[in-house]
């Protein structure tokens, strides 16, 4: 999985996105991220992490100056971001692996 945003890697749209590799081509996921990140109304949207965690990927970043932490698995994006509504972005994920 690769993700990015603005300024990460593009500078219009400056919008999260995020894609996921299957059946040997990328497959972009970003129309699964709730509308506060893929609408963001005023500084743009990014994603800035990304970790896999057994079954599931977990991306974080940021949306409009407030941190989004998503979780993504079987084919869809549950939004996790009140977990860290205090933080203004997510840098850095991690998992422990039994």
């Amino acid at each position: 999985m690769i993700g990015g945003g603005s300024p990460v890697a593009q500078t219009t749209p400056n919008v999260a996105w995020a894609a996921s590799y299957g059946d040997e081509e990328l497959v972009d996921i970003s129309s699964l991220f709730p509308s506060h990140v893929t609408h963001p109304e005023q500084s743009g949207s990014s994603i800035l992490s990304i970790c896999y965690a057994g079954s599931k990927w977990v991306l974080g970043g940021y949306s409009d100056g407030h941190a989004i932490l998503l979780i993504y698995a079987d084919g869809t994006t549950t939004d996790i971001s009140n977990l860290v509504s205090t933080m203004n972005y997510v840098i850095w994920i991690g998992a422990e692996h039994a």
